[in-house]
């Protein structure tokens, strides 16, 4: 499945073909894309998938006004998710203003498809520290009765809508409710709120905990939270001072990230070689 040389580029690519199996993404229109991108070309990168996004998106529109709300409600997904995978090379500072305006983007779709789902999801904001964090909450049904409930913790560089797929599609599945959440660092907490990541997820998971708490049909004595990528560390770092939480799923689980980043990263010799030392 090799779109491109570049391996960040393909990277990228790769998250937008994954979310296929789940309805994020259509391969055709992956490959499409892939192959109007000039390679290693952010610009051209983020013009093109933009391009994709606007094109589905617009589809999505124009099958809502037509009175058909499952055609509008696949194409609103992927274009979401092709919103999302356009902003990627451009993360960095000063903010690039095209990256905050392709996170709305991706948000705004995210939020159509959210409200043709049945039962629809609910956009949340989760009082946190002196402000809030931007939340769904996936509903297993809408009949009130208690069910577990699934709290997803995000990635490094991931954002809500991903998790919707590898969370909360699953959760559903198989009667849970889901909360997804951006917390600080990642997605619209990161782009729009300019939150910084933190280590210390206790401080972020209890709020959330507390949130999800006063949600409907959620059984108190059955929250799980499920961390995948640098998930793998902050959910079982939050879990560790959060008793409420029942169970905890850390995908991968995280036990030491210095070997990992001491090879990943281009650090200077000298610091490597401290790093080696301990």
């Amino acid at each position: 499945m090799e779109l491109f040389e570049d391996p960040l580029f393909q990277t990228f690519a790769e998250r937008a073909a994954m979310t296929a199996t789940r309805g994020g993404a259509e391969w055709g229109e992956c490959r499409l894309t892939a192959q109007r991108v000039s390679e290693g070309d952010r610009d051209s990168w983020h013009e093109e998938w933009t391009r994709t996004a606007a094109t589905v998106e617009g589809w999505a529109d124009t099958s809502a006004r037509a009175g058909h709300p499952v055609s509008a409600r696949e194409a609103y997904l992927r274009a979401c998710t092709y919103h999302r995978i356009a902003y990627y090379p451009l993360f960095g500072e000063p903010v690039d203003p095209r990256l905050v305006a392709s996170s709305g983007r991706s948000t705004a779709c995210f939020e159509s498809f959210g409200a043709l789902c049945r039962p629809a999801l609910q956009p949340q904001e989760i009082p946190y520290e002196d402000t809030t964090l931007p939340g769904c909450f996936c509903p297993a049904d809408d009949t009130g009765t208690r069910r577990p409930l699934l709290i997803a913790v995000n990635g490094y560089d991931s954002a809500l809508p991903e998790t919707y797929w590898s969370h909360a599609v699953p959760a559903l599945r198989r009667g849970y409710h889901c909360l997804l959440v951006d917390g600080p660092g990642q997605g619209r907490a990161l782009i729009e709120q300019g939150l910084r990541l933190r280590p210390d997820w206790e401080n972020v998971l209890t709020p959330v905990v507390d949130h999800a708490l006063t949600l409907p049909g959620v059984d108190p004595e059955r929250i799980a939270v499920m961390g995948w990528s640098l998930g793998g560390y902050l959910a079982p770092r939050g879990v560790a001072g959060e008793p409420r939480v029942a169970a905890l799923v850390a995908d991968p689980g995280q036990w030491d990230q210095l070997d990992a980043l001491r090879d990943a990263l281009p650090l200077p010799t000298e610091l490597r070689d401290r790093l080696a030392e301990g």
